[in-house]
């Protein structure tokens, strides 16, 4: 455990902060900064500017949680060795939403989709070692350049996954995301 918040592991809480950023409902990069990190508190007054601009554009996030963002969701589970809990998350953002889904298509799409994380249970890093990387837009470049996200989704903070993906900076000579 390398601090305060969840647990470091990509286990269920790392997972789901994943998905919500690749499903657009999180504001790309704001998820992964850690717990006591000094950013955190700039990062949770954007949230929330981001919030009321929402509101004054009445955009609804059954316009964000769309079959593609689901898709884009189950990419990142697979690309970071997540846990198995985002299956059952997922399965159930979209019945709530009506989008069909199946197992079947998790199936179709881990089998194309590499791990690319090297993260904990199974690999050497903890999420606090992804956010200093470069933070999950590192993932979502690296899955938009392998064509494996539909990087026109679009996100809360009006960007689409492939403009957050673009504007991510990796830290030279970083290790956990290959």
């Amino acid at each position: 455990c390398p601090g305060a918040g969840a647990c470091g592991g990509q286990y269920t809480a790392n997972t789901m902060s994943t998905v919500l950023e690749f499903l657009g409902i999180a504001p790309g990069g704001l998820n992964a900064i850690p717990a006591l990190d000094p950013d955190k508190d700039a990062a949770a007054e954007q949230a929330g500017r981001i919030v009321m601009d929402l509101v004054r554009k009445d955009i609804r996030p059954s316009q964000i949680l769309t079959r593609h963002a689901i898709e884009n969701a189950i990419a990142s589970v697979a690309a970071t060795g997540g846990s198995t809990n985002g299956v059952l998350h997922l399965l159930a953002i979209a019945r709530e939403l009506g989008i069909p889904l199946s197992i079947d298509d998790f199936d179709v799409i881990l089998e194309r989709t590499p791990v690319i994380a090297d993260m904990k249970p199974w690999g050497r890093y903890v999420a606090t070692d992804l956010y200093a990387a470069g933070g999950l837009g590192l993932v979502a470049r690296e899955l938009a350049r392998r064509d494996l996200i539909h990087v026109d989704a679009l996100t809360v903070d009006g960007r689409s996954i492939g403009e957050v993906a673009e504007a991510t900076e990796e830290r030279p000579g970083q290790q956990v995301v290959v």
